[in-house]
């Protein structure tokens, strides 16, 4: 009981602070709360994370998979795909119950 008092007392709270706030930052805050831009800008982060590792260590992580390939005669992405693929048709299967 005293939990549901405590998360009514912070949602009166959190009402309290957006009836406050300017009309123009919560449009600034619906942009960075749109998940389109929310991903590419995930994706952009990620892509500058791999640009830097790249760069300081010397590693090309477009060759990893072919080098690994080269070396213990596994392709890991066709490996990757077919685990994915697999798992797929898994949880597919035991959901397909639920859909309808």
């Amino acid at each position: 009981m005293f939990d549901l008092i405590k998360l009514l007392v912070y949602f009166i709270i959190i009402l309290l602070i957006f009836s406050f706030l300017p009309k123009s930052f919560l449009d600034s805050l619906k942009k960075i709360f749109n998940w389109d831009i929310f991903f590419n800008t995930l994706k952009k982060g990620w892509l500058n994370f791999i640009n830097f590792i790249e760069e300081a260590t010397g590693i090309k992580f477009s060759d990893v998979s072919v080098r690994l390939k080269q070396v213990f005669g596994i392709d890991i992405i066709a490996l990757w795909n077919l685990l994915v693929g697999l798992l797929n048709k898994f949880f597919n299967f035991i959901f397909s119950p639920f859909k309808r």
